[in-house]
């Protein structure tokens, strides 16, 4: 971000999605924002049960502002996500890349 020019427009955290999303206080508190516009989600494939960490993501009130886009990588082999999850995020599209 720095190198870019926006280190006070951004912020960068370094952990995993459950850990965030089980205590979004502590990290709000950490970033000093009221939530996030952009949210990158790319766990290792066969370590993540999935439907547990999107049901994080979708009834997290704290962490994601009105219109954020999260942003989910998965394995081929889930095949598609539903067009919507929960009753606040719905899927603008998938695209498979690799394997």
């Amino acid at each position: 971000l720095e190198h870019c020019g926006f280190e006070d427009r951004g912020y960068v955290v370094t952990s995993t999605a459950e850990k965030a999303y089980d205590a979004p206080e502590a990290l709000l508190r950490k970033v000093k924002k009221g939530g996030f516009d952009l949210v990158t989600i790319t766990p290792p494939y066969e370590e993540v049960d999935y439907g547990m960490l999107l049901n994080k993501v979708v009834t997290s009130k704290e962490l994601l502002r009105d219109g954020a886009v999260v942003v989910v990588e998965y394995p081929v082999e889930l095949g598609s996500l539903p067009p919507v999850l929960g009753s606040n995020l719905i899927g603008m599209r998938n695209r498979k890349y690799g394997r």
